[in-house]
């Protein structure tokens, strides 16, 4: 008899970030608003009311200034910073995992605009694989982000004649490396720079309802900032816990960033130090909106320096993270 050659299986893990424009062309940014806008895990009003609004109003105008903020942002040879940064990130945690774990590859995919999810998993399950791990680039859970996520990779499943075991890791907010992790840059911040007179923990926002309603992200993300900051031995007058990035006239998460550094400001408070927990890299809401808009409010009411430390992008403490959130899967 003829013996077959053994097949090696493969793992892959799947690292998914939110997704970006291609460029900072018009219709780049409205097919990425398109996409993003359309997801009912991120509007959950009833379509027949939305679309109208989303295709009518929101769509022509928001493009258009978006595009603007994008073009602050984009690189001719980078491009999009959220692209640039989560494929070094994909690449430096391929790179580390290669020894330990031969078989294994690591693929990048967006939830929303290119390099998307469904265009990812139809490339990948023509390999044969014995395991499939989702990891989304979201630390803190929500519905809105992870929860699409799910909903985006099983739909995608459904079309797959065999499938490997899935692993799907839902949060990494309290893993011990994350908060040492945010601890370390901040250290690194004050070392360099010396210590501000406030230290600010922004999130993106979602709105009040979405938690009313059950959804867990605002108490993880508190539960991010307590923990980085008993690391720290910061006491509570030295810290906040923000949000920033509001859409629309409904009531969302607060404290809000903007009206908190306004506050700051003119209450006398001259430096901000500021990390965005929630985002795994830097993009469009970290290097514009706080390191350009809320800078010069900050300004504007009186205050002197709102210094942003970066998001832990590709370094080695944001490798060993995503390292030790996986290591539970692979083994």
């Amino acid at each position: 008899m003829t013996a077959h050659p053994k097949v090696q299986l493969k793992t892959t893990v799947l690292l998914v970030n939110l997704g970006t424009p291609k460029s900072n062309s018009y219709w780049h940014t409205q097919q990425f608003l398109r996409d993003f806008l359309s997801d009912p895990r991120v509007i959950k009003t009833t379509r027949l009311i939305w679309y109208p609004i989303l295709y009518g109003i929101i769509l022509p105008f928001r493009s258009r200034s978006s595009q603007q903020k994008y073009a602050h942002i984009y690189d001719e040879k980078t491009g999009m910073p959220l692209m640039h940064y989560s494929k070094k990130l994909q690449k430096a945690l391929q790179q580390r995992l290669k020894t330990t774990y031969p078989e294994i590859n690591i693929a990048l995919a967006m939830r929303y605009g290119e390099q998307s999810v469904s265009e990812v998993l139809e490339h990948i399950k023509h390999s044969a694989h014995k395991q499939l791990i989702i990891l989304p680039l979201f630390p803190q859970y929500s519905a809105t982000t992870t929860a699409s996520v799910f909903d985006e990779v099983s739909q995608c499943l459904k079309k797959w004649n065999f499938l490997p075991n899935v692993h799907f890791i839902r949060d990494y907010c309290d893993q011990d490396l994350y908060i040492q992790a945010l601890a370390n840059s901040i250290r690194k911040h004050w070392n360099e720079h010396g210590k501000g007179d406030r230290l600010l923990f922004s999130y993106h926002g979602l709105p009040e309802a979405y938690h009313a309603e059950g959804d867990p992200y605002s108490c993880y993300c508190h539960k991010t900032t307590r923990l980085v900051c008993e690391t720290l031995g910061l006491a509570p007058n030295e810290r906040l816990t923000v949000f920033q990035s509001r859409f629309g006239p409904k009531r969302w998460l607060q404290p809000y960033t903007e009206e908190t550094i306004i506050t700051l400001a003119q209450q006398g408070i001259q430096t901000i130090d500021l990390i965005a927990p929630s985002f795994s890299v830097d993009c469009l809401e970290t290097i514009d909106e706080i390191g350009r808009e809320y800078q010069e409010v900050f300004v504007k009411h009186g205050g002197k320096s709102l210094r942003y430390i970066p998001a832990l992008n590709d370094s080695d403490d944001a490798v060993a993270t995503l390292e030790a959130v996986l290591s539970s899967a692979l083994q």
